[in-house]
């Protein structure tokens, strides 16, 4: 059995097998810890880091997709001719 302990109390692992490395579903004995794949996070290895998504979708099941940011150029850009525009219509 897979499993931790807390207060002395044994715990079941729960890795996420998507998420964990070479599919090892062992954890940290003290901690309950999984060994996550690169871009994945969690206790159980289960959520994408912060800027990828995707691991337990069912397009690429296992892997985490960096999310493209939009250009911070074309924002401010847009965010000046909103506000241009506005100004004009106040006046």
């Amino acid at each position: 059995m897979l499993a931790y302990t807390v207060n002395c109390v044994c715990t079941v692992c729960d890795c996420e097998l998507l998420g964990v490395i070479d599919n090892d579903t062992m954890c940290n004995s003290d901690t309950g810890q999984c060994r996550c794949k690169a871009d994945v996070t969690g206790l159980r290895c289960d959520v994408c880091v912060d800027g990828y998504f995707g691991l337990l979708t069912s397009e690429q099941p296992g892997t985490c997709i960096r999310q493209l940011q939009p250009s911070l150029t074309i924002t401010v850009t847009r965010l000046r001719a909103s506000f241009h525009i506005l100004c004009c219509l106040t006046i």
